[in-house]
């Protein structure tokens, strides 16, 4: 069992961590805790490396920067590997969303005006093998796709892509939205989260493939079958 203080942080990251520790001499094992791009306020309007300082600008954001340091504080081979905009066939995400709006409605927008990179399950799945050994340094480690887009021309690109596909679709233009309309959100979002997986190509010798072929394959996967 876990607890949550009145902030909302969780204090599962730190219990699990410190159950590593215990298992980690005798078994010689690792945590690797996944966190998000959230734990930066946006104001940077660069990639953000491991070493620029997290500044979160939302409770969720301040719960995984909580998170973060509660791992590598237990144990300093524990990695934390910074994500962002996930997709893929094992929840739903954004891309399905936006499918699931361009084919039952004639008009669909998303926000023109916020900037990330859209990261593949399945690309964080190839890459996690390579740090399951102890003997690779703990940390933070940022893995996205290649490249940067707004949400507008992420919804843009998926839906060409399910044009493509052969979807039947009702809106195949993706209409432009700016963040100050989002009204009902609660949560503050940064304007700009885009992760830098320099260290990664570095640490690998491989590059991230780009963000595009990444939907593109999500898409030809999962939605031409359907």
């Amino acid at each position: 069992m876990f607890q949550v203080d009145l902030s909302g942080r969780t204090l599962l990251p730190q219990l699990l961590a410190e159950a590593y520790v215990c298992a980690g001499d005798e078994k010689n094992a690792r945590l690797i805790h996944f966190s998000t791009d959230s734990v930066f306020d946006g104001a940077k309007c660069q990639p953000y490396t491991e070493e620029d300082q997290a500044s979160p600008i939302s409770v969720y954001g301040e719960s995984k920067l909580a998170g973060e340091n509660n791992v590598l504080a237990a144990k300093s081979q524990n990695l934390v590997v910074r994500v962002s905009w996930v997709f893929g066939p094992d929840r739903p995400s954004f891309i399905d969303a936006m499918a699931k709006q361009a084919q039952e409605n004639g008009e669909v927008d998303a926000v023109a005006d916020k900037f990330s990179t859209p990261t593949y399950t399945l690309d964080i799945a190839a890459m996690l093998p390579r740090f399951f050994d102890v003997n690779v340094s703990g940390g933070i480690l940022h893995f996205a796709n290649a490249g940067q887009c707004s949400w507008r021309e992420y919804a843009q690109w998926a839906v060409d892509c399910c044009r493509d596909a052969g979807l039947p679709l009702k809106a195949k233009t993706i209409g432009e939205r700016k963040l100050r309309d989002m009204v009902n959100w609660v949560a503050r979002r940064p304007v700009y989260s885009v992760l830098s997986t320099a260290k990664y190509t570095k640490l690998t010798g491989i590059s991230p493939r780009t963000w595009r072929e990444a939907v593109s394959d999500y898409i030809t996967r999962f939605y031409s079958k359907k």
